[in-house]
């Protein structure tokens, strides 16, 4: 299928969907009891006849607020109810059968909005979302959502208007860099393996992620796998990989069961495998599980580790461009850096351009942990100060306590 025929085919299926209630479920919010309480609502929806989309979504980042749960009327009005508990449910369901069926007044007093202080003080104002733009307003798995809101425009403008090489270029001018911690310009890596000459390439996407306090990657693939799977084509495409390696961490279950049913729905639907889109490029990607090592994050350890050998650093040179999985100019990028992909080639990349600073370019994902007031999963422009995150965003210390120290870790 085109990928017009796959845009329409989308906003048909989604047209219907409302109202909709997105539960959202991620690693963090099934400790306080969200998955539970989404098939509790399900069951007592059914039950009651209610016609509406409940929704497995991922979680919005505001993890200090969970469980959450986002509702969007047939009149598009969106309601944002944070701390849900299963008692809470008798009351929201009250007022489903009681009021007019997609209705705005059937949720009085939640907020109007999502996110709910966007233009005030507090958790989002300080915040720009690009690679976050969609995690927790859409199904976690569902490709419909994803497409209907533009996904996959990306990869189409890429295969059908650049060659490898143009891709490279944009990438470069665009300035995006590793965001595993080194800073490497993510497309000098692209041209080290293009410039080998051989015809045998490999990615690795890293997201293996042991670090202690660390959950962004682990985020976003539970709340939007298909943004992975865009940016990990583009890359592919780039470099001239026909195999990719996709690494999870051993303990990021809930990562690796929407990655895993995500993978199936694409290659379902064209988007992985042969031909992607009726294109000339076609590529295969592979699920490895770490044993949740902490070494693992280092990349030559883990081709070790895909190869079956000891998970023990490898000497450097040869660096993995140049001799990489069994000795193939292999090129290795995370989670979060292959997410800003579809933002750079979406409609010419102006979004990514005009965000960070004139050095650094684009957003950076925080995994804001420890003793603060609203710890979760924040966005922010490149250049944005420490100061801004661990109090404009976090709020600050708990109460009664002073930051004593924080460390920036990754």
């Amino acid at each position: 299928m085109s990928y017009s025929g796959l845009k329409s085919q989308a906003q048909s299926r989604t047209r219907g969907r409302h109202p909709r209630v997105l539960v959202q479920v991620g690693g963090c919010t099934q400790s306080v009891g969200a998955a539970s309480l989404l098939t509790l609502l399900r069951v007592e929806a059914a039950k009651l006849g209610l016609s509406a989309s409940v929704i497995e979504a991922g979680c919005d980042g505001a993890c200090y607020e969970a469980p959450v749960i986002i509702i969007e009327a047939e009149d598009g009005s969106l309601f944002r109810l944070p701390r849900v508990e299963q008692e809470d449910l008798k009351d929201l369901l009250q007022d489903w059968v009681a009021a007019t069926p997609g209705s705005a007044s059937m949720w009085k007093g939640a907020p109007a909005r999502w996110p709910p202080d966007q233009d005030g003080q507090g958790f989002w104002s300080g915040q720009t979302r690009l690679v976050l733009e969609n995690i927790g307003g859409i199904g976690a798995t569902d490709i419909d959502e994803y497409v209907a809101r533009g996904g996959y425009s990306a990869l189409n403008h890429v295969l059908s208007t650049l060659s490898p090489e143009e891709v490279i270029e944009t990438v470069l001018e665009g300035g995006l860099t590793g965001r595993g911690g080194a800073y490497f310009p993510a497309a000098r890596k692209w041209q080290g393996a293009r410039a080998t000459g051989r015809s045998l390439r490999y990615l690795i996407v890293n997201a293996e992620e042991g670090e202690p306090g660390i959950y962004k990657d682990r985020h976003v693939m539970e709340g939007d796998p298909y943004c992975l799977l865009e940016g990990t084509a583009i890359a592919a495409y780039a470099i001239g990989a026909e195999v990719v390696y996709l690494y999870i961490n051993g303990e990021a279950h809930l990562s690796a069961v929407r990655m895993a049913r995500a993978m199936e729905v694409a290659q379902a639907n064209n988007l992985v495998g042969y031909k992607v889109l009726g294109s000339d490029f076609s590529f295969h990607i592979e699920v490895r599980r770490g044993a949740g090592g902490y070494v693992l994050g280092e990349e030559s350890a883990l081709m070790n580790s895909i190869e079956g050998q000891r998970n023990v650093p490898r000497t450097r040179p040869p660096f993995p461009v140049e001799s990489g999985l069994w000795g193939k100019p292999t090129v290795i990028n995370n989670v979060e850096t292959l997410c800003n992909l579809p933002v750079i080639f979406s409609e010419g990349g102006s979004r990514y351009l005009k965000v960070g600073s004139d050095s650094a370019r684009g957003t950076k994902i925080i995994s804001l942990s420890g003793g603060v007031q609203r710890p979760g999963l924040v966005e922010v422009p490149m250049g944005a100060t420490i100061k801004q995150i661990v109090f404009d965003i976090g709020g600050g210390p708990l109460e009664g306590h002073e930051v004593m120290g924080v460390v920036a870790g990754g």
